[in-house]
């Protein structure tokens, strides 16, 4: 008889046209049976997903968010409902073990619609920019790169200190950081250091970019690009650009605009509660009353009131038509959109 895992592994590469060397990379490094669940359907698991577990900056906090990765149903059993239910479970599990936000990045465009049906938002954007270097660049005196696909312990710490200064970000920890690297090496990139008289002062990840058919020559794409200024940025940019005779790098950066940039992510609440707490408690001048609407995961719903940065909870429709109702998805949106939500390095 196969294993939990074994049988979610099937799964995978029966939906999925991942290489056998990231499927390999993805259960032996992330995968794991107690953030895993399956639909089950005549003794064998018929869908599955996994809910990766990720610390989010927001408002100034921490707060404990699950990553849904590798949602699938196998081809027969589509259609059915199970990807719905098999959801539904996931946020009652996530809820219990004290999640506060779900996030998702949808394998296909129209996705998005699917998932906005279990109340997900599109939150997180990005754009993408060429930087084409200039023809006459010199490496500035105290400057120099260091190019690598392992991981070292200058390198996280200052990827560390860069990402906590986003202010709505899924943040890596050391170990996930170090399954980023892994996959990194697996397709053939690698990280470009910049150091400042032996001091960090920017980074670049790097892939090369592929055509559907095979790697194009010469491209390259910077999953992640960091700096502590400007000017430190565009110098590693330029050095990179020299020292491995690239014409343009591609980079993927947050998009700030409300509605600029290419949709990336999805959120969804999960506590609203603890949510909502969170944001009174930082926002003392706010005052609100509504009823929040939720039917997947019914412990949500009910008549919130925010005021003198506290938020109390009463169970049952409000009896004043004055107090409009919320779906956990415009609520989600109200909550996150203004920190402009941003994700990166999610093995996608």
């Amino acid at each position: 008889m196969l294993t939990e895992k074994e049988e979610t592994r099937q799964l995978w590469k029966c939906c999925f046209h991942d290489s056998e060397a990231f499927t390999d990379l993805y259960f032996r490094l992330r995968y794991r049976d107690d953030i895993n669940i399956t639909a089950q359907r005549e003794g064998r698991s018929v869908a599955a997903l996994q809910m990766i577990p990720y610390p989010m900056s927001w408002e100034k906090e921490v707060i404990p968010t699950a990553y849904i990765s590798g949602a699938c149903t196998h081809p027969s059993y589509r259609n059915q409902g199970i990807m719905g239910s098999l959801l539904a479970d996931s946020f009652a599990q996530m809820h219990q073990r004290g999640i506060q936000l779900a996030t998702l990045i949808p394998a296909e465009p129209w996705l998005f619609g699917y998932y906005a049906r279990f109340g997900f938002a599109s939150l997180f954007r990005y754009q993408v920019t060429s930087f084409v270097p200039s023809t006459d660049f010199v490496l500035p005196v105290g400057y120099r790169i260091v190019y690598g696909n392992t991981c070292r312990k200058e390198l996280y710490e200052y990827f560390h200190r860069m990402q906590q200064q986003r202010s709505c970000y899924l943040l890596h920890t050391e170990e996930d950081f170090r399954v980023i690297l892994a996959d990194l090496r697996l397709s053939g990139g690698y990280y470009a250091l910049l150091q400042h008289n032996g001091t960090a002062a920017a980074v670049a990840i790097l892939y090369p970019q592929a055509d559907g058919q095979g790697w194009m020559a010469g491209e390259w794409m910077a999953g992640e690009w960091m700096a502590d200024t400007d000017a430190a940025g565009q110098t590693l940019l330029e050095g990179i650009c020299h020292e491995k005779r690239l014409q343009r790098v591609d980079i993927i950066t947050p998009a700030y605009e409300e509605e600029g940039g290419r949709p990336l992510g999805m959120a969804r609440l999960i506590n609203a509660s603890a949510m909502l707490q969170r944001y009174a408690a930082r926002h003392p001048e706010a005052s609100a009353c509504f009823y929040l609407a939720d039917k997947e995961l019914t412990c949500n719903e009910g008549c919130y009131r925010i005021e003198q940065g506290e938020c109390k909870k009463s169970v049952g429709q409000l009896a004043s038509s004055d107090y409009p109702t919320l779906s956990i998805s415009q609520l989600t949106e109200m909550l996150l959109a203004p920190q402009h939500p941003y994700m990166s390095l999610m093995l996608n």
